[in-house]
């Protein structure tokens, strides 16, 4: 779905913890401050850097956030997963499990 507080044509999700990437031991590190923490792309700026529709970064000029990590559960990378909303009423149209089954 669109967003309504920015530009953006629809929600993206974005890992908000190092341990969602598998960098497990930033927190550990001293001085490490997770407020200022952000994903990086290849280029090394942040998503917040790249624009949320075209992707492409505003610092760099690079043309797509390119993630600079794999997916600690299937080792794809964040440009090869898509964002799902479905409600309840969704998935039981398609036959997918509902409730506690879920």
């Amino acid at each position: 779905p669109a967003c309504g507080s920015c530009s953006c044509t629809g929600f993206r999700y974005m890992p908000r913890r190092p341990e969602e990437i598998g960098e497990w031991w930033l927190p550990r590190r001293k001085g490490f401050d997770i407020r200022i923490w952000r994903p990086k792309c290849k280029c090394q700026h942040s998503h917040e850097e790249h624009d949320p529709n075209t992707l492409s970064c505003r610092c760099c000029g690079c043309h797509s956030f390119s993630s600079a990590w794999e997916c600690v559960t299937c080792e794809g990378k964040w440009e090869d997963h898509e964002s799902l909303w479905e409600n309840e009423e969704e998935r039981r149209l398609l036959g997918k499990p509902i409730a506690q089954a879920f």
